[in-house]
Formats: C-alpha cells, sequence, structure tokens
C-alpha cells in the first residue's frame, strides 16, 4: 500500500485545523480557479470560503512542508498568485518557517504568515502566555467589645493567637484559625484593600480575662492585597497556527499540563498588572494565598 506523501499530509492537516477553526465555512483542499490577469488555472492548496451578510470572502492558503525556512522568492510567487485570484486575504502556512526577508515581504503585502502547532510539534514549542493572579490575605486586626463593666484586660492578650471560647467554657479556636477559615470559605471578600468588621462566627464568643470567661463581640478588620505573576504554561496537546509576525497562537482546542498550585508562577516574572502587557495571557489562574493554620 502506498503511504500518502508527506506534503499530502501536511496539507491535509491545514484543512482540517481550518476547518476547525472556521466551522461555519466551506473549507476545500486542492482546488483550482482561473486568474483574472493570466487566464489560466491557479492551483490553490486550501480555500477557504465564507458569507458574512451579503459580503463574500475568498482566503487562499498556501502549504509548504520544506526542510529549509522560506525564502522571499516564494512569498513573491504567492502574492501573485493571490492578486491573480482576486482573493480576499492570503495566507501561507510552511514548515519550519520563514526567513527574515520573506516575513517582512509578506507583512508588507498584508499575507498572513503561519507556522502549524499539533501532537507531533516538538514539547518544547507547546508553551502559552499564562498569568496568575494571587489574592493574599496580608494582616487583620482585632475589633473587640466587652459587655459589662469593671473588666481588665491585659494588652499582651490579645495577640492574633488569642483564644476564642463557648459560654460553657470549651474552645472554639484561636482567633488567628477563625480568620483563616472565614477567609478559605469565602466568608470574608477578595477584593484588595482593607474589609471593615468582618464577622469570624456565628456563635457568641467568649474570651479569658484577668476576672474570668467574659462575653465579647468579635470582628477583624482584614487586608487583601493582590500581585501578578507572568510566565509560559507547558501543553501537552494542541492544534492550531502559530503567527510569525506576532508570535500569537490560533487555536480552538488545547490540553495544558497538570497544575502544580503549590509551585505555579514561583518563578515567573511579577508585574504590577497584566493590563499593561504587550501580550496578553491565554489563561489567567486566580489563586486564594493564606497562612497555613497554627
Amino acid at each position: 500500500m502506498n503511504e500518502t506523501p508527506k506534503w499530502k499530509q501536511f496539507e491535509d492537516l491545514v484543512a482540517k485545523i481550518q476547518r476547525d477553526l472556521a466551522p461555519d465555512a466551506k473549507v476545500s483542499r486542492n482546488v483550482k480557479r482561473k486568474g483574472r490577469r493570466s487566464g489560466t488555472d491557479r492551483q490553490i492548496d486550501v480555500l477557504v470560503e465564507a458569507r458574512v451578510g451579503q459580503f463574500e470572502f475568498t482566503i487562499v492558503i498556501e502549504c509548504k512542508d520544506h526542510k529549509v525556512p522560506v525564502d522571499v522568492t516564494d512569498v513573491e510567487a504567492f502574492i501573485s498568485k493571490v492578486e491573480d485570484i482576486g482573493a480576499t486575504k492570503g495566507a501561507m502556512v510552511v514548515s519550519p518557517g520563514f526567513t527574515a526577508a520573506a516575513i517582512a515581504r509578506a507583512k508588507d503585502a498584508r499575507i498572513e504568515t503561519y507556522g502549524v502547532i499539533d501532537a507531533q510539534t516538538p514539547r518544547k514549542l507547546l508553551r502559552i502566555p499564562g498569568a496568575v493572579r494571587d489574592l493574599i490575605l496580608s494582616g487583620f486586626s482585632l475589633n473587640l467589645e466587652l459587655t459589662g463593666s469593671g473588666v481588665a484586660i491585659a494588652v499582651q492578650d490579645l495577640g492574633p493567637y488569642m483564644k476564642v471560647y463557648r459560654s460553657d467554657g470549651s474552645l472554639i479556636d484561636c482567633l488567628f484559625n477563625m480568620v483563616i477559615d472565614r477567609w478559605n470559605q469565602g466568608a470574608i471578600p477578595v477584593a484588595p484593600g482593607l474589609h471593615h468588621k468582618q464577622v469570624l462566627t456565628d456563635e457568641e464568643t467568649w474570651i479569658k480575662t484577668q476576672a474570668g470567661i467574659h462575653p465579647a463581640k468579635l470582628s477583624v478588620n482584614c487586608l487583601i492585597r493582590e500581585q501578578f505573576r507572568i510566565g509560559r504554561l507547558s501543553l501537552k496537546d494542541m492544534r492550531g497556527f502559530v503567527d510569525y509576525q506576532s508570535g500569537n497562537v490560533t487555536t480552538n482546542s488545547f490540553t495544558t499540563a497538570i497544575f502544580d498550585w503549590e509551585n505555579l508562577g514561583h518563578d515567573w516574572e511579577l508585574v504590577d498588572s497584566i493590563d499593561s502587557l504587550g501580550i496578553q495571557p491565554v489563561i489567567l489562574m486566580v489563586r486564594k494565598c493564606s497562612p497555613a493554620r497554627v
């Protein structure tokens, strides 16, 4: 049985990816269109035809599975073909890339230049921009109101590890753990800033003073801050096109590597905001961070 030529496999793959990306368009492979100027049939590797309202779009895609980067000569020939056919847009999808002169000439003529990313792409290339937004419980202060009069409180008793009791003297927990629990339960707002008088529990709370156990109303003011880290996420699988002019990847499906939440982003670059970045992250992950319970 004859094996399908490698160049044809490459064209089939490009057509399949394009169908995945544009399911409403008509994607045809190895078709011919008569040139408006030349009057001869021009061969088209992949033809994309779509209609939007009253407008019809024709996109011509040239596929080249070369051993060396495509040079400016091939780009010039393709520009001529696109103009002769009268296509709305032209794109070249090649392997293993373009020379700098070829990319410059294609960009000047508004020809798109792509490479293919699929399951056969070396894993070192399967990385996409990612960002981690850490919402951090940075600190808290205590609001305390004792009922009654003549109750003395030692300052050293009001630290973050002050113990909180029920009326029968049984321990609820220490103040620090109660704050951590409320944060982890989602009871404390995550918006950056200072959030006042956050209730710690629905139970009545008591504290121990020099005069014994005494009822007290407790709440905390919580300081929340955020930080951003940017980096690259490894992928196990992806199918799509990489733009040689912008570096962006166009895809509608991919599988990420397993997220290691404990170490994710630790070696990434800290930034003030992701809004000012030249390349926006494909994935933004949000984590709630806090100290461990004691």
